[in-house]
């Protein structure tokens, strides 16, 4: 993996995996005391918890969508600039560099799961 999108994946994957737990036990203490009868506040947080993961998921998928799209311009534009700049030699397969586009799309799609994982953890404890 390539320097900087490494570290902000491995910095995210990181903050997810110390927020979860932390939101989960809260909204599961929550369910718990509600019990069968769930007064306005519990219900509340319930359906928020519901539409926040949908719409995580929905800017996630938008996001990742836009920078696949980026990057693969950038992978065609590199096919065709040997022909109009033969000096500059570029190599549409530098594994490197694919390697690099797709830790970009892993950061962006992970950026809104993590902004509000952390985002609740903060709220909720």
């Amino acid at each position: 993996m390539s320097g900087k999108g490494a570290f902000n994946l491995a910095n995210q994957s990181a903050q997810l995996a110390l927020a979860v737990p932390k939101v989960m036990a809260k909204r599961l203490d929550i369910m718990a005391q509600a019990g069968l009868t769930p007064n306005a506040q519990q219900q509340q947080e319930m359906f928020t918890m519901g539409a926040e993961k949908v719409a995580a998921f929905y800017e996630s998928w938008w996001e990742m969508g836009l920078e696949m799209a980026k990057q693969n311009q950038k992978v065609m534009l590199s096919l065709f600039t040997p022909w109009t700049m033969p000096r500059t030699l570029a190599k549409a397969s530098d594994p490197k560099k694919l390697q690099h586009n797709m830790l970009k799309v892993l950061n962006k799609g992970m950026q809104p799961v993590s902004r509000r994982a952390v985002a609740n953890a903060k709220r909720l404890g």
